[in-house]
């Protein structure tokens, strides 16, 4: 152990040294796991800054260990780590960097207080990975599971409002699984700060993302993306053409058979109908920790109903109101309008002298300068993402592999006859983009 110290200590100071001590750590693994036991006291006798890339390998190995956290210490001075090494080092090794963070996370949730100590040693370290903040990383799905966790969602907001456009899996060591992470647990962010339109983005990002397997991720992505469509729109939309033909039949499973069930009676407008189905299925919902989206699902009927009938009446009685949208009297029934008043998800006064509620026109004419401002700011982003898309494109029409899998498809269309056109819907469905 004191000559792999030392030898951490000569090349991170020697010029260009960084390469020969990254191929000497690597080479190191028996000597780190014989020395399990004296990993983190050697680690803490470093400098974060000077020998990050050393302090790194060494803190892999102690997680290794039975009860590497015992009193606290592996994440409090990880925690430190994190915030404090040099990007530069440990850009150097970003799957080993990635292993650390997530068993770093992993130590910290089994509660909502530790949770909370890993939120900003978590968003320190994507800063020293990420070359851009556009760039996905693996850690993008740490750092959201464990505000989750916490319940500390505008935390994680800047990860979820930004549009990521970028993989590098060879300086990020970034995944297919980490996309899907990313997808479900910035989907269950976006769904705590009530931004739905979001939530359902990043779902169905997950959801139509190329894949030949369909994993645990995926499902539950689509549990949760059936259940805030419901709460949203009050309905589910059907899945794009694009989407993988694993993905479409694993939907048609038994096990969302609950799901569909509550979207049909949801369908049928009918609240002792909704309820009854939700009830019938509880196990299946409280399985998958859905039970609090349920919950939503069932109250967001009648809402729903009381909108559709501001566009057919001008003034109704709150009687007639609760009748309508299966409420248990006057009572509830302005309850109900009144919180949604204060959402702004309907515009309305009522009487309490006779009870009558008047529906009225959306007072915001959207002329304002804070409105131009916002139009004008979405019309940037457009352009912007407008241009990431050609650039992409670009490449794409310079790539070597799609440029022959290409002329092999035109190849088969025109030299096969009946076979052409079979060959051509394989690779749309299972080739590059499959």
């Amino acid at each position: 152990m004191e000559t792999l110290v030392n030898t951490i200590v000569a090349l991170s100071q020697a010029p260009d040294g960084l390469g020969q001590l990254l191929g000497y750590l690597k080479g190191a693994d028996a000597i780190l796991d014989h020395a399990q036991n004296n990993c983190l006291t050697a680690a803490q006798h470093l400098d974060v800054q000077q020998h990050s890339l050393g302090v790194l390998y060494l803190l892999n190995a102690h997680a290794k260990r039975p009860n590497s956290n015992a009193n606290g210490g592996f994440t409090e001075y990880t925690a430190q780590f994190l915030s404090n090494c040099s990007a530069v080092q440990i850009q150097q090794a970003p799957e080993q960097f990635c292993e650390l963070c997530h068993k770093f996370k992993d130590q910290l949730l089994g509660s909502p207080q530790s949770a909370r100590l890993g939120i900003a040693p978590l968003l320190s370290a994507l800063q020293r990975l990420a070359p851009s903040q556009e760039q996905l990383t693996p850690i993008h799905a740490d750092v959201l599971q464990i505000c989750l966790l916490a319940k500390v969602y505008n935390a994680a907001a800047p990860l979820i409002d930004a549009e990521l456009t970028e993989v590098d899996p060879a300086r990020t060591a970034c995944g297919p699984t980490d996309l899907l992470l990313y997808c479900y647990y910035g989907g269950m962010v976006a769904t705590g700060r009530k931004q739905l339109s979001r939530a359902l983005e990043l779902f169905l990002q997950g959801l139509t993302a190329p894949t030949y397997v369909c994993s645990a991720v995926t499902a539950a992505t689509y549990k949760k993306y059936v259940l805030v469509s419901l709460i949203h729109t009050g309905s589910v939309p059907p899945l794009p053409k694009f989407t993988s033909q694993k993905v479409r039949q694993m939907v048609e499973n038994p096990e969302f058979k609950p799901y569909s069930d509550l979207a049909n009676a949801y369908n049928s407008k009918n609240q002792d109908k909704l309820l009854r189905v939700a009830e019938q299925n509880t196990a299946a919902f409280s399985g998958d920790s859905n039970v609090g989206l349920v919950k939503q699902v069932l109250a967001s009927l009648p809402v729903r109903t009381i909108q559709r009938l501001t566009q057919t009446y001008v003034t109704l009685s709150l009687a007639d109101i609760a009748k309508a949208a299966g409420l248990s009297g006057p009572e509830e029934a302005e309850s109900t309008i009144l919180g949604m008043v204060s959402k702004r998800q309907v515009f309305a006064k009522i009487n309490d002298k006779d009870g009558m509620v008047t529906f009225m026109q959306d007072p915001q004419q959207y002329n304002s300068a804070d409105m131009a401002r916002h139009i004008n700011n979405t019309i940037r982003q457009c352009m912007g993402l407008s241009a990431k898309v050609q650039s992409v494109q670009d490449s794409l029409l310079l790539d070597k592999v799609y440029l022959n899998k290409l002329m092999m498809r035109e190849r088969g269309a025109g030299g096969l006859g009946g076979l052409g056109g079979a060959m051509d819907t394989d690779f749309a469905g299972g080739g590059m983009f499959g």
